[in-house]
């Protein structure tokens, strides 16, 4: 089949080609560094591997233009960072993200043609995807012959896969998830208006819960505060934690050589210093609510471990007894500051909230050790300081803005 070159959708399938070639490379350099292979590439790593070349791609300099001079992708929020889908113009609902649109194409073309295979590893919480490219140099040779790519192209493709090659998975996700503080801002109140609907929807249904609720309940709430606490994971990832992730990945590459390559040049114009971001007025007034967020959904997964009817859904749940404390104190502070009183900048590292008036009985630790918990109780509690702070802290930045 001949390619017609204006025609989109073979330029969806040109950009799944590279794309797959540029996974190919990621695939091999991190498979080199584990003693897993299985454990070699997850669908994050490869998502922001995408995200980050396309960015560079946009920036390139050439000395001729391509048929192929941008990637036709657009962003789309979603819970592990600004994921990248194929933009036809329509609808952002109706984006397909670019790894389910390759796997789409896969299924329909010749198993020689391949682009990737997926893997998938279920574990009690879900599925882990795995990433398996199949995509090789000659692939990237037969889009130069069709007119879609350059040499220089290939250079470039092949710059950034050494260039990148040292990245441990988290850089790779942190430089592909943040460029500027509008996005990250935009990002993060994403991810807090996904923490308010699984947690609202958790405490909804441990209000419901009672000695004769069957297996199905339990799960069900269960399932409702694990992803509470993961958006809340994400929430203080993306407004705080990851800029030393993101600053030390930038190092490496700023800093990996002497030789000023196009892939380099294109780098410094699209990922600047992490104080651009994360010391800004669009993020930093978002580190205070995103702990709010972590302390309550942690106080209250927590909580839940250690009561009988939810032990069994929610073994080996990766939070000490120290954390799950340190989240009922500083829950506690963040329910009893006064809006006036609260910091503008602040750093859950070295910031201690006092403790004023006590508005919330939310019960402690010993309390919950000793097992006379009623969850209706507790519901009705964490619900109260959950609306209490959404209100202070939540509702005006999310208003209008699109949850998808």
């Amino acid at each position: 089949m001949e390619w017609k070159i204006d025609d989109y959708y073979f330029r969806l399938e040109a950009s799944c080609v590279v794309f797959g070639y540029v996974l190919r490379r990621r695939f091999d350099s991190v498979r080199s560094r584990v003693t897993n292979p299985q454990d070699a590439l997850n669908i994050f790593d490869a998502d922001k591997t995408i995200r980050l070349i396309n960015k560079l791609w946009d920036h390139r300099e050439q000395d001729q233009e391509s048929r192929l001079p941008h990637f036709p992708v657009a962003d789309q929020n979603d819970k592990h960072g600004t994921r990248v889908a194929f933009d036809a113009g329509d609808r952002v609902e109706n984006r397909v993200a670019v790894i389910d649109a390759m796997v789409a194409f896969d299924r329909v073309c010749n198993p020689a043609n391949r682009t990737i295979l997926v893997d998938e590893i279920p574990f009690d919480w879900g599925v882990q995807k795995l990433i398996r490219p199949q995509v090789t140099a000659a692939s990237l040779t037969r889009l130069i012959s069709q007119g879609f790519i350059l040499e220089s192209d290939v250079e470039f493709i092949e710059s950034y896969a050494e260039s990148t090659r040292p990245l441990e998975s988290d850089q790779i996700i942190a430089l592909g998830r943040h460029e500027n503080s509008q996005n990250t801002r935009v990002s993060v109140l994403y991810e807090f208006g996904r923490w308010v609907h699984w947690t609202r929807l958790c405490l909804e249904s441990l209000a419901r819960i009672t000695a004769d609720s069957g297996e199905k309940a339990i799960r069900s709430a269960a399932h409702f505060a694990w992803h509470s606490w993961t958006f809340a994971e994400e929430c203080v990832k993306k407004a705080h934690t990851e800029q030393k992730i993101y600053d030390g990945a930038r190092s490496r590459i700023t800093e990996a050589g002497d030789e000023e390559t196009r892939v380099l040049r294109a780098f410094r114009i699209c990922q600047p210093d992490g104080n651009s971001i994360w010391k800004s007025n669009d993020v930093k007034p978002l580190v205070f609510p995103a702990c709010f967020c972590d302390a309550l959904s942690v106080y209250l997964i927590g909580s839940l471990a250690r009561q009988e009817p939810f032990t069994g859904c929610l073994k080996g749940l990766p939070i000490t007894a120290d954390e799950w404390v340190k989240a009922y104190n500083r829950l506690l502070c963040f329910a009893s500051l006064e809006p006036s009183h609260r910091p503008y900048e602040f750093d859950p590292d070295t910031n201690d909230l006092p403790l004023e008036r006590v508005q919330f009985r939310i019960y402690s630790p010993s309390q919950i050790e000793q097992g006379s918990v009623d969850f209706g109780q507790m519901a009705r509690s964490l619900t109260d300081v959950l609306e209490h702070a959404y209100s202070r802290y939540l509702s005006s930045d999310l208003m209008g803005l699109r949850i998808n």
